[in-house]
């Protein structure tokens, strides 16, 4: 690990070796010894070197999936600061390498982790600061979901954080990000009102939708593509809902047609602050299936009313196990230990959109949700739609049914296995997909779409604007 005091210190003990400054930078960077060299003695933060003590340690924490990925960045930088980010885009630059970024590492693919990248590592940068006349937060993107919505929460505000413990907002926010009340509230970043960010060029500049507009469209939804570190957010807060409940219903497998064609025929008519997320698993190696209601509102009445539409669907009479109404706290601080997508397993994870009818949609589904690699496996669909308008940004595709599954496990050996079942799953259901969710896509074996025809072309458009040498990695393609 080379900090700036221990690069200059080193530097100096082996002077009286007759090795020159430029001599042990050159073995070090190569070329440009003088502005690597001038470059490093500005980072405070640590500098580790492949291979140098430390560094695979940070490479392999910086994915949350304990598939580690099989590459290696020449170097990692931890960042204290945007001054350190402004660094570490020109060393890289300097040097030649590209740059990946990770926040809190939570995306299964690890985009951010690539040879012959500098990885630039933000979670050192935690930071939220809250204007309550504004009810705007801004926050670094390092901050996961739970803290932002503990400090929101006592100053009776909420965001749409992801559902899931541990989700950093950087990530998140880029890619799009489906939480809680996002069906009310739209996708997190469709609530960024600005950011602050380097680019290739390494100067940071704030960005919003008349100041560098171009950087602004493309954080709205273009993820791992975005060519540029975010170094800070700015994102709409909105008022604590009052009257958090849910209501969670269990089922035999034999009730899979008649649940999901009720369910996708009505949900149009769902009110907006209700969310229902339908998962399928075998625990015990029996199938079932569970619906999750969960209303979010202003008054007694408006909730007790949104979760009444599920409790009076036909076929509830079958559910195996019912709890109604439970009073919840969102977004959850603690950690469940049955989460879907627990720290330190083994994930294997695709989804799509689709926006298929029930009488084409359901058919597809029994072989879906009837068999599952491992007792923690699952698959999720998500009630969206109806589709909601938004601003113009890069975030393009949405459909009325978001549907993914996830292969969790411990054994390596299972690999082959797991993501066969994965794989089989999106290819059954690719011909009514209408694109996918970068946050859950395995954009390595499968190859659909993020954005739309237009909103793609648009992006690598301002790409070739503002990064043309492409500095900043962008969509994993092996």
């Amino acid at each position: 690990m080379i900090s700036r005091r221990a690069l200059l210190s080193y530097i100096a003990a082996i002077g009286s070796a007759a090795v020159t400054t430029r001599a042990l930078a050159n073995r070090w960077f190569g070329s440009h010894s003088e502005t690597v060299e001038k470059l490093t003695a500005e980072l405070q933060g640590r500098m580790f070197l492949r291979g140098e003590a430390g560094y695979d340690e940070l490479r392999l924490g910086a994915v949350w999936n304990a598939r580690k990925p099989a590459r290696y960045p020449p170097a990692i930088v931890m960042a204290e600061s945007e001054s350190d980010v402004i660094a570490a885009v020109r060393l890289a630059k300097a040097k030649g390498w590209q740059v990946g970024v990770r926040s809190t590492g939570h995306s299964w693919v690890a985009p951010h982790t690539r040879d012959n990248a500098l990885l630039i590592n933000l979670s050192r940068m935690q930071d939220v600061a809250i204007d309550t006349e504004a009810n705007v937060v801004s926050v670094t993107p390092a901050v996961q979901g739970q803290v932002l919505g503990k400090a929101l929460r006592d100053k009776q505000l909420m965001f749409p954080t992801g559902h899931c413990y541990g989700v950093g907002l950087g990530g998140y926010v880029l890619s799009g990000g489906h939480g809680w009340n996002s069906r009310l509230w739209g996708p997190a970043c469709a609530n960024l009102k600005a950011l602050d960010l380097v680019t290739a060029d390494g100067e940071i500049i704030h960005a919003d939708k008349d100041k560098n507009p171009d950087y602004f469209w493309a954080a709205r939804g273009s993820g791992p593509g975005f060519f540029g570190v975010a170094t800070r957010f700015y994102l709409q807060a909105h008022a604590l809902p009052t009257v958090m409940r849910l209501s969670r219903y269990e089922f035999p497998l034999d009730v899979l047609e008649e649940l999901f064609t009720w369910v996708r025929t009505n949900m149009e008519t769902f009110p907006r602050i209700l969310e229902v997320l339908i998962q399928g698993s075998a625990p015990d190696g029996t199938p079932r299936i569970k619906i999750t209601a969960v209303a979010l509102g202003y008054s007694d009445e408006e909730v007790a009313a949104a979760l009444a539409i599920i409790d009076g669907a036909p076929f509830i009479n079958k559910a195996s196990n019912k709890a109604l109404g439970i009073h919840v706290i969102l977004p959850a601080q603690e950690e469940s230990p049955t989460a879907q997508e627990p720290h330190g397993a083994r994930i294997a994870m695709d989804g799509t959109w689709t926006s298929a009818p029930a009488d084409t949609l359901v058919p597809r589904l029994r072989e879906l949700f009837s068999s599952y690699p491992t007792s923690r496996s699952f698959v999720m669909w998500q009630s969206w739609g109806p589709v909601q308008k938004l601003d113009d940004m890069a975030y393009s595709i949405q459909a009325d049914v978001y549907i993914s599954c996830g292969a969790v496990y411990e054994d390596a050996a299972d690999d082959v296995r797991c993501d066969a079942w994965v794989n089989e799953n999106m290819k059954r259901l690719e011909p009514l997909s209408v694109g996918s969710m970068m946050n859950d896509d395995n954009m390595i074996a499968r190859k659909s779409r993020y954005l739309t025809d237009d909103a793609s072309r648009r992006l690598e458009a301002l790409r070739a604007r503002h990064d043309p040498h492409r500095l900043f990695v962008s969509f994993l393609k092996s």
